[in-house]
């Protein structure tokens, strides 16, 4: 993409209602998240200068790693684009491409910035007040139980945060991480039930803290904690590298909260859900074609996903344009919509996009009431 169709293009610097969907409506924490990233922002792109003058490769990309996920978090698709080629970039060992992402990035950000300054009632990005994590944990987790903990590690402030409330008021104890190291200590303290590792963090990294996790257990002869890798990479490479190292599972940020619940009650066999139960209205007339419809959708998502395991898109594609023709007609909107997205994804023979959607939709119906 070059500089001008970048430019050019018109999509919003920031998708409101996608970001506030994610975290529940809460627009104090989004205006907090704001201003702890308009606070790193700065900092992270003059370290990303130095680097560039000094082609330090290793450092482009993880900056231009980290730089994708927290905008990722926050659904700023233009930034969240530069990052990742910045990312890429650094990966690639290619100077001109990572200074050609840098100039991207900067754009981006002012008409980030020019956004936000135009729009009421939302904060000043040039006004910026410290966020302290510690501070809020208290309120956040001020209803835990011991029925599930869970550990998750990830060097991103504002990862953190968004975990957090995912947990919030759901029976789930979440203790946070901030690096492999901080991780590994926890996990000698306390047992977990489930464990989210992200790959890319200072000190010692999710392959590294992995590896002395399973350490410990062989020696204490207990029995594996299910560990998920949890990252902002989009590589295939890193994938199928977590999941032959030993892994469990792995999970692309941004974490959606239905994705959250879905693996939290996959490997506990719980049933949390991150909000009540939808209820829908349907046409007393059709009724009693309902279970029927629902079971038939259930067995269309394990064809979808046998085909994903073959890469074969263009079944997933098929079924999922029938599903999205369907849904509407028995008064299922959302299944309709999730068809369209997942045909969308089929088309563009995205993986990980069409495993999460798949993802999705299984918890939705598994949710589903109707009367």
């Amino acid at each position: 993409m070059t500089e001008k169709e970048h430019s050019k293009k018109d999509t919003p610097p920031i998708n409101y209602a996608a970001v506030l969907e994610r975290l529940a409506g809460d627009e104090s924490f989004l205006e907090e998240l704001l201003s702890m990233y308009f606070e790193d922002f700065p900092k992270k792109c003059a370290e990303l200068q130095k680097a560039v003058e000094h082609q330090k490769f290793d450092l482009i990309f993880k900056l231009g790693h980290s730089l994708k996920g927290s905008s990722a978090n926050l659904s700023m698709p233009l930034l969240q684009e530069a990052s990742f080629q910045v990312e890429t970039a650094g990966k690639d060992k290619n100077i001109e491409n990572a200074k050609k992402a840098l100039i991207l990035l900067e754009q981006d950000f002012k008409r980030l910035k020019d956004f936000l300054s135009e729009k009421k009632g939302q904060i000043n990005p040039d006004v910026q007040e410290k966020s302290d994590l510690e501070d809020s944990s208290t309120e956040l987790g001020s209803e835990k139980s011991q029925e599930a903990q869970v550990l998750a590690a990830d060097d991103s402030i504002d990862n953190q945060r968004l975990l957090k409330v995912f947990a919030t008021h759901t029976g789930i104890e979440l203790d946070i991480a901030s690096n492999g190291k901080e991780a590994l200590e926890l996990f000698q303290k306390k047992k977990y039930s489930l464990i989210f590792l992200d790959i890319h963090m200072p000190e010692m990294d999710g392959f590294e803290t992995l590896n002395e996790m399973r350490s410990i257990e062989k020696e204490a002869t207990l029995s594996p904690t299910p560990i998920i890798a949890l990252t902002g990479s989009s590589f295939p490479e890193d994938r199928e590298r977590s999941l032959s190292l030993g892994f469990d599972g792995y999970v692309e940020k941004p974490l959606e909260k239905n994705e959250f619940f879905k693996i939290v009650n996959k490997y506990l066999g719980t049933s949390y859900h991150a909000s009540s139960p939808e209820v829908v209205h349907i046409d007393q007339s059709i009724k009693d074609l309902v279970p029927g419809y629902l079971k038939h959708r259930k067995n269309d998502i394990q064809k979808m996903k046998d085909a994903l395991t073959e890469s074969d898109f263009s079944t997933i594609e098929s079924i999922a344009h029938k599903i999205k023709g369907s849904g509407e007609s028995y008064g299922f909107k959302k299944i309709g919509q999730i068809g369209r997205e997942i045909e969308q994804a089929a088309q563009e023979e995205n993986y990980e996009k069409t495993n999460r959607l798949l993802e999705e939709f299984e918890l939705y119906l598994d949710n589903l009431q109707y009367d």
